[in-house]
């Protein structure tokens, strides 16, 4: 269910295979949800350095982009140890 964390990049998608009047409304509610979402952890974090919503979008899609390539891997590279899912290895 990790998907529902990228609903904007899904609503936009949406937006521009099915236009109309439905897709645009749940574009609209899912990016007024970001945009307050983003000012909550800004205010909870008392970040204090000037805003720079327009970004929010770039980073929803550059996060769904990290998971679905992260997602099309077989091996785990961590410190000197190399973690893998093939199984014919010994």
């Amino acid at each position: 269910m990790s998907f529902v964390m990228y609903a904007a990049p899904f609503a936009f998608a949406l937006l521009l295979l099915a236009p109309g009047w439905p897709s645009f409304t749940l574009f609209i509610y899912i990016a007024m949800l970001r945009w307050f979402l983003h000012l909550a952890s800004r205010g909870a974090l008392r970040n204090r350095r000037r805003s720079q919503w327009w970004l929010i979008p770039v980073r929803d899609l550059m996060s769904l982009a990290i998971y679905v390539v992260s997602m099309l891997g077989r091996t785990v590279k961590w410190r000197d140890l190399t973690l893998s899912t093939d199984t014919s290895r010994p």
